[in-house]
């Protein structure tokens, strides 16, 4: 087998981030076979890049693609590295807010349709967090209650889990001062 196929086209530092995330992964006692499914389908999310622009993908051919994924202003970070990244740009954020967004849209499983909304929650959560922002019209007292309901999910990341406590912990702050909302 070709060495650059079984490293996915990924460079030995992007291999080591990548190796690094999984290890840093703490196991949960999974109480159900519909849990563990959401704990795969979240941690399969988390490891997928950004998609290319809906545009480029119409104009160029597929074999183009691979090349323009270079000029991407994140090309080869996952949802799981943008989100644990606190410089991730706020730009960044909402694409990855919009993007979770849209792919529920088509999804029929409900443990598929939760873990897209973690990821959406947890894009709001870094914008919160990381740089004090908004990127979404949800009142903070809405948001603190989605991040208390997230938090009670057993296949949460540790990642995700540990985000959620700041992010319904910052909600909770801006809700006691008296932030608009």
């Amino acid at each position: 087998m070709d060495r650059d196929s079984t490293r996915l086209g990924l460079n030995p530092d992007q291999l080591s981030r990548l190796w690094n995330i999984g290890d840093a992964v703490e196991l949960y006692a999974v109480p159900n076979d519909s849990d563990q499914a959401k704990t795969e389908f979240l941690r399969d999310v988390l490891v997928e890049r950004m998609p290319l622009e809906p545009m480029v993908t119409r104009v160029l051919s597929r074999a183009l693609s691979q090349a323009c994924e270079g000029v991407q202003p994140f090309p080869n970070n996952s949802y799981g590295l943008l989100l644990a990244d606190p410089a991730t740009d706020v730009t960044i954020l909402t694409r990855v807010k919009d993007h979770a967004k849209e792919l529920v849209r088509p999804v029929h499983s409900e443990g598929e349709r939760q873990v897209l909304a973690a990821v959406y929650y947890a894009a709001i959560a870094c914008a919160l967090i990381y740089h004090d922002r908004r990127i979404s019209s949800f009142s903070f007292d809405c948001l603190a209650q989605q991040y208390k309901s997230l938090l009670e999910q057993a296949w949460l990341t540790s990642d995700l889990r540990d985000l959620f406590e700041k992010a319904k912990e910052y909600c909770d702050r801006k809700n006691a001062a008296g932030a608009k909302t």
